[in-house]
């Protein structure tokens, strides 16, 4: 498989991340017995759900995932996870929920669950998990 992930002309080829993986998963430093490992978090901004989602929500969902995904290249035995979630607290998403003319906690379940969706279309698995 071979991707490439384009950002203001700099690409980065999942196919040299595949070999650093396979180079790494082979040497001495990755078979020596290692005390337990404590997990990899990648977390992305807190998003404020009083609107529909934007690029910027998007840019950081792409960044954060490709760590997560290099991580998990680079050290398969290691536990990754990358949190996303929503802040549904704030004059902002109480404002714009009396502009829809809706409760506020109707309000934002809706939105975090649009903001759910998106995210599980681009990355293509279940990022988020809405309480």
């Amino acid at each position: 498989m071979f991707l490439t992930f384009r950002h203001r002309g700099l690409a980065l080829q999942t196919r040299r991340l595949q070999q650093c993986a396979t180079r790494y998963a082979s040497s001495s430093v990755a078979n020596h017995e290692r005390t337990p490992v404590k997990p990899y978090y990648i977390t992305t901004p807190i998003f404020y759900p009083n609107a529909v989602p934007h690029i910027g929500h998007l840019y950081t969902l792409v960044v954060g995932d490709v760590f997560a995904r290099y991580r998990r290249l680079v050290e398969p035995g290691r536990e990754v996870k990358f949190l996303v979630g929503t802040d549904e607290h704030g004059m902002k998403i109480q404002q714009a929920a009396a502009k829809a003319e809706v409760e506020v906690s109707k309000f934002c379940d809706d939105l975090s669950q649009v903001f759910k969706v998106c995210a599980d279309d681009f990355t293509g698995m279940s990022l988020l998990t809405v309480l």
